[in-house]
């Protein structure tokens, strides 16, 4: 990987030949930044994303162009992974096509796995009742982070025979589960799977049981927990 002093000189013969994305003003930043993302992408095999609204980086400093022609030829030669956008919307759209794609079939097990004791041990004293995951809403949301999605979860679980206290018995209840969770894209797993409230419905809808928040992540602490991110854009 070139030093410092190195990007410095390729900015600057970059400069001095009006190749793009010199422009008249600023034009030995924007170079030395493409210097240091060219040089990032070829070292380290990934995908560099720029978000510019700079006229500079693009053909004929027209954005509906796309990247400048020059630009396009030298990420073909070096096989650089770089992609340009002019805002961070046009580039979420993108990362929405993908997240799109996401597994449900994965997902829902995935967090059922970690629901499913809170919803066990609410009927901890009906030994009789049967539960059955009946219904799951997934709402999925952008994060800053492009390979974490993050989810809100709703899942309702059918429960047969449930004995409220002695004496009491519900032939039919619903056990409401809610909270959130990450999924990670590339890795196509759910982490950080985190209840904001549990409680348990009659027919008609009405709570007749509730508990509070847990957070689970291999085990169960008590108190609520929240996912670390800023940009949260629904899908």
């Amino acid at each position: 990987m070139p030093d410092k002093n190195e990007h410095l000189e390729l900015a600057l013969q970059r400069v001095l030949g009006h190749l793009p994305p010199a422009h008249k003003k600023e034009e030995f930043r924007d170079c030395l930044l493409w210097e240091m993302c060219v040089d990032t992408a070829t070292s380290t095999q990934k995908e560099i994303v720029i978000i510019t609204e700079d006229a500079a980086f693009y053909q004929k400093d027209k954005f509906e162009n796309g990247i400048a022609y020059l630009l396009k030829e030298e990420v073909e030669r070096t096989g650089a992974k770089i992609t340009i956008f002019q805002n961070i919307s046009l580039y979420l759209s993108t990362l929405k096509e993908e997240v799109l794609k996401l597994d449900l079939n994965l997902v829902i097990p995935a967090i059922n796995e970690h629901v499913y004791s809170t919803v066990l041990a609410s009927v901890e004293n009906s030994p009789h009742s049967d539960i059955e995951l009946s219904e799951s809403k997934i709402d999925t949301f952008l994060t800053e982070v492009p390979d974490d999605i993050a989810i809100d979860f709703k899942l309702r679980y059918k429960i047969s025979d449930l004995e409220l206290q002695e004496g009491v018995m519900l032939a039919e209840a619903y056990g409401i589960a809610e909270g959130s969770a990450m999924f990670s894209v590339h890795k196509a797993s759910i982490s950080n799977v985190q209840m904001t409230g549990y409680r348990i419905e009659n027919i008609e809808g009405q709570t007749v049981r509730q508990n509070g928040y847990a957070y689970m992540s291999g085990v169960i602490f008590g108190g609520p927990r929240y996912i670390p991110y800023t940009l949260r854009k629904k899908i």
